[in-house]
């Protein structure tokens, strides 16, 4: 779980953008909560935070984030402003 986490970290830190990292955590996000969600859920919350703090920029690190926001169980809500940004086009 924390591995996992960590690579979210730097996925979403990396401005290049690096695509078998990227898959690697999609997988690993997928899979994790599959197994374990409350734990997955535990070990990328600080990840999140830090996340939700930066500046919202439309791009493939939006979706991931999404996508680690609905296996921990977010709500709409919290995901809401990185929808309509990405929707609205800001």
């Amino acid at each position: 779980m924390a591995e996992v986490a960590a690579e979210l970290g730097a996925v979403l830190a990396d401005r290049v953008g690096r695509p078998v990292l990227f898959e690697r955590v999609l997988d690993g996000l997928v899979r994790l909560a599959y197994q374990d969600r409350e734990a997955l859920t535990e070990a990328l919350e600080p990840v999140l935070r830090a996340f939700e703090r930066r500046a919202r920029t439309p791009s493939y690190l939006t979706r991931i984030f999404l996508v680690a926001m609905a296996v921990s169980d977010r709500t709409h809500d919290d995901a809401a402003p990185y929808i309509c940004y990405q929707s609205c086009g800001h």
